[in-house]
């Protein structure tokens, strides 16, 4: 029994040294960020959203503000058509209180963004050598990217700002 305990033992270890040794030697690229969301606290009462392209033109952008329960955010939703570096999406947002309780995870305000990408900025980025040079990664984004594009598959990004109670002690880093 023991010696069948000290093979499994060593078999088990052995079997991650080996993994650790071929893990290290496989690359996995991703894609470049297509949009930037931020949202920022103004006031009390007031929320900036901010919703920029850092990949081609994005289009069809519809945003969605959303909040826990004791919040109430407005508007709710906005849509930008064709969402350029030049012309980034700004939007004020009003913040009220609902007088409900916050949810387990605090107050909190959500911005989130479905959109159709810019797939010929995004193909073209990842088919850059110098930025890509593993062939193989390479042509697998580059056949992800083609097959979403011929299917108009949609991306979600999201962005949080939690919001500290008035009398909430601040934090310090």
């Amino acid at each position: 029994m023991k010696r069948f305990l000290m093979l499994t033992a060593l078999t088990v270890c052995g079997g991650f040294a080996v993994a650790d040794t071929v893990s290290a030697s496989i690359t996995h690229y991703s894609f470049p960020v297509n949009i930037a969301l931020e949202l920022k606290r103004v006031d009390t009462s007031q929320v900036d959203a901010l919703v920029e392209s850092r990949m081609g033109v994005p289009s069809g952008v519809k945003l969605y503000f959303e909040s826990s329960d004791d919040m109430r955010v407005e508007p709710a939703s906005a849509t930008i058509d064709r969402l350029t570096s030049a012309s980034p999406g700004k939007f004020r947002l009003k913040v009220t209180g609902t007088g409900r309780p916050t949810d387990a995870s605090g107050s909190w305000i959500r911005l989130r963004a479905v959109y159709l990408p810019d797939y010929n900025a995004l193909i073209k980025a990842v088919s850059d050598l110098k930025a890509y040079p593993d062939d193989g990664e390479r042509q697998r984004l580059i056949d992800i990217a083609a097959r979403n594009k011929a299917s108009h598959a949609v991306y979600t990004d999201a962005a949080r700002l939690d919001i500290e109670p008035k009398n909430a002690p601040r934090r310090t880093p």
